[in-house]
């Protein structure tokens, strides 16, 4: 089924008009009939079934660029393809694009296209998304020779923000999240956007939870192995074994690895492998990440 999903969807994006300039102005191209497309086309929409029921969620997986697209919207294209495995992770995207499966009913006509088109279009009009995506998009067109008038966000790249690793544990704590409690007595833990512990600090500055999601994410095999340890010894405690219920297991689980995560070396340092590796394409840099002495991150490639 999966495969089918995908394959229409490929099918409808063969048809975007991605093609060259306007023949009328060869050194222009339109946000709407050139860039957005191409920009969009890095993202598909799969089926999935959870618990007995029948969903979508983006991928990025099979997303092959439109037939017909320009050697310039395949540039264009390139400068989101690049980073894309950050940027749709990120706090403030996820934010921009929760509302997109809202009101779409099951039986709703087309409806993998039609939330598609509602993912793609909310991602592309969030300010982060243009914020990090769109400078590069004009240095791209503009090494063709073309330009985009109308296209939204900033045109040059905006200041690089510096980030201190201790900066980062906090939010990396935050977004560890345990939330569920198998019949088999295992715990349900995982980094999430959506669901996490952000709500419980005074004050969030999204960009520092981006930075921290990013830094996880590029990192993963390294920050999971380093959590797992703290992890199964708050299991076998017995303060866990004397919660009542799975609500107070998992807020005994929430409180001991917020205590625990940021005076454990092993777990700043894959943090800290991380972010080295994914904050230049978010616009921010580590100013101590490379003191902790740590092997390179082993996440996806990202591009700046």
């Amino acid at each position: 089924m999966k495969t089918r999903v995908v394959a229409r969807v490929m099918a409808v994006l063969a048809f975007v008009p991605v093609g060259p300039a306007y023949s009328g102005s060869p050194a222009t191209v339109s946000w709407d009939r050139d860039v957005a497309p191409a920009l969009g086309s890095v993202i598909c929409m799969v089926r999935y079934e959870h618990k007995g029921k029948v969903g979508f969620t983006p991928t990025l997986e099979g997303c092959e660029a439109p037939a017909g697209l320009s050697p310039a919207m395949g540039a264009v294209r390139e400068v989101f393809a690049g980073k894309v495995q950050i940027i749709v992770r990120l706090r403030s995207t996820e934010r921009a694009t929760e509302g997109v499966f809202r009101d779409v009913p099951e039986g709703t006509p087309d409806r993998n296209g039609v939330l598609l088109a509602r993912y793609r279009h909310d991602l592309l009009a969030s300010p982060r998304f243009q914020q990090l995506v769109m400078p590069g998009v004009h240095r791209a067109l503009a090494e063709v020779g073309l330009a985009c008038a109308d296209c939204p966000g900033p045109r040059t790249q905006p200041p690089v923000r510096p980030v201190a690793v201790a900066a980062l544990v906090p939010y990396a704590v935050a977004f560890y999240w345990p939330d569920g409690i198998r019949p088999d007595g295992g715990v349900s833990l995982h980094i999430c956007v959506g669901n996490n512990g952000l709500g419980r600090m005074p004050e969030v500055d999204l960009e520092m939870a981006d930075a921290a999601v990013a830094g996880m994410f590029a990192n993963m095999p390294a920050v999971m192995a380093a959590t797992r340890p703290v992890l199964v010894e708050a299991v076998k405690a017995p303060a866990y074994a004397a919660a009542t219920d799975a609500a107070a297991k998992l807020e005994y689980l929430r409180s001991t690895l917020a205590a625990r995560l940021p005076a454990t070396p092993a777990f700043v340092a894959a943090l800290a492998a991380g972010a080295a590796k994914a904050l230049p394409a978010i616009g921010m840099t580590c100013t101590d990440c490379a003191s902790f002495h740590v092997a390179p991150a082993s996440g996806p490639p990202v591009t700046s």
